[in-house]
């Protein structure tokens, strides 16, 4: 721990240990030889082509959330599920999400290996908190099969999103997810097309600000009330049944050859935790995963968003118990395409397996996409730059409340208290700062690219 006193600074030394490697990824970290470039897109026109194959392949870990637009596939063309509130599943509804995400990881490996590129780990995607309806195993089958797995209100209503959310206290739900949605990706990991999974909502969704009528679940159709679980022993029973049934998830993809990516929202660190009176469940998962040796990495939504430090530091504490990370990054507050304060943070703390990735939604051709699909997702100039190794942890100074990095190849800096980041490249020499115009953007070569300025 650290404090200012007297007016005297302290000076403190963040280890970032690398994680361990002993098996797992499947792949040798080139995060260091390159900026470790991470891509998490959405192609809702079908299978990637193979020039947006090609954009892929430049990012060292790549995958997507889905393939179509999942709407155009109700029946009647409806324009959002006729069930949505919690009545089920269409009866006619045929499509199947796991297969085309198979499917592109297949053609991402084909690309790769005839046309080159620099991809490591290709994952696919899975919802831990919903049965999506766009998936068939994991969603209507499991639904259909076992609906006493899922969160039912008192008065008997399924809990819904876009799909029944999931109740691991219930007996049998863990081990048939394990059997059923694990298995699936064990049988597709078996090609050697998939190398990672990433798992959305491996917080339950229930660390949102545990209130009495607030929503389970972003959309949902169930408040806490409703089903009783604005009570500290429900959400204790509820985190220690998610962090059972991946813990075990964890252990059975690795000996299928996968690497897990387990997204976790801020409420389950201990800061937030603590200041709304629930346990911090991030060190529940923590723990357990560590001792059953399992390798996985943490993924941060919205990081970078400011220089608060406390989402480095939270990040530091993972990175020292030899946790990867992988970061999504919304850039802004220098321009729509301005990714240096989120990049500066993750440089910050980056250890091996660790990478990063930014993207944005706005408007082309007319046609509007969110941060998700691949249209939001674009080359940034710093993604060309090679940092190199870092060569001193990371440091922060109390009385200037500035952070520091150095690596063989640049310095990074991040201002807690003025909101700012720099990123200076030593050779060539090339500033990246934060808080640049958003007007240095320019149209090349088939895609919008961020012009940084430099020194």
């Amino acid at each position: 721990s650290s404090h200012t006193h007297l007016g005297i600074c302290i000076t403190l030394t963040y280890l970032v240990v690398a994680a361990s490697t002993a098996e797992l990824p499947v792949w040798h970290y080139h995060g260091y030889n390159a900026f470790p470039a991470n891509f998490f897109g959405a192609n809702e026109s079908g299978l990637e082509s193979k020039g947006q194959l090609a954009f892929v392949a430049r990012h060292q870990l790549s995958g997507w959330g889905w393939q179509v637009d999942q709407q155009h596939h109700w029946k009647g063309g409806a324009s959002e599920p006729p069930c949505h509130g919690g009545c089920g599943f269409p009866v006619n509804y045929s499509f199947d999400e796991s297969e085309r995400l198979f499917a592109n990881a297949q053609r991402l490996t084909d690309f790769l290996e005839h046309e080159g590129g620099a991809t490591q780990g290709i994952f696919a995607y899975r919802q831990a908190t919903q049965a999506n309806w766009w998936f068939k195993v994991d969603g209507r089958d499991a639904t259909s099969a076992h609906p006493e797995h899922f969160y039912k209100a008192t008065d008997g209503k399924l809990c819904w999103q876009d799909g029944p959310l999931r109740d691991f206290r219930v007996p049998g739900a863990m081990e048939y997810y394990l059997s059923t949605t694990i298995e699936e990706l064990c049988n597709q990991a078996a090609t050697g097309d998939l190398t990672a999974v990433f798992f959305d909502g491996v917080d339950a969704g229930g660390v949102r600000q545990a209130r009495v009528n607030q929503s389970f679940y972003g959309g949902s159709n169930c408040s806490w009330g409703d089903y009783d679980m604005h009570t500290l022993e429900a959400r204790t029973a509820m985190w220690a049944a998610y962090r059972d049934t991946f813990t075990r998830a964890a252990v059975r993809l690795n000996e299928c050859g996968l690497w897990p990516i387990y997204s976790m929202g801020s409420a389950m660190d201990t800061q937030i935790s603590t200041a709304r009176g629930y346990p911090g469940s991030l060190s529940l998962f923590v723990d357990a995963l560590e001792t059953s040796g399992a390798s996985w990495a943490r993924y941060y939504e919205f990081w970078g968003w400011s220089a608060a430090g406390y989402g480095i530091r939270d990040a530091l504490s993972l990175t020292a118990r030899g946790v990867p990370l992988v970061m999504h990054s919304y850039p802004g507050r220098g321009g729509p395409y301005d990714i240096t304060m989120g990049a500066a943070m993750f440089l910050m703390v980056q250890s091996e397996y660790s990478y990063f990735g930014a993207s944005v939604g706005g408007i082309r051709n007319n046609t509007k996409f969110g941060p998700w699909d691949d249209p939001g997702w674009i080359w940034h100039d710093l993604y060309d730059e090679k940092p190199g190794k870092p060569i001193g942890d990371a440091t922060f100074d109390t009385a200037t409340a500035i952070w520091r990095r150095s690596f063989t190849n640049c310095e990074v800096s991040v201002d807690e208290k003025y909101n700012k980041a720099n990123i200076t490249m030593l050779s060539p020499r090339r500033e990246f700062v934060q808080r640049l115009s958003s007007k240095d953007l320019e149209w090349q070569e088939g895609e919008w690219r961020r012009i940084q300025a430099f020194k």
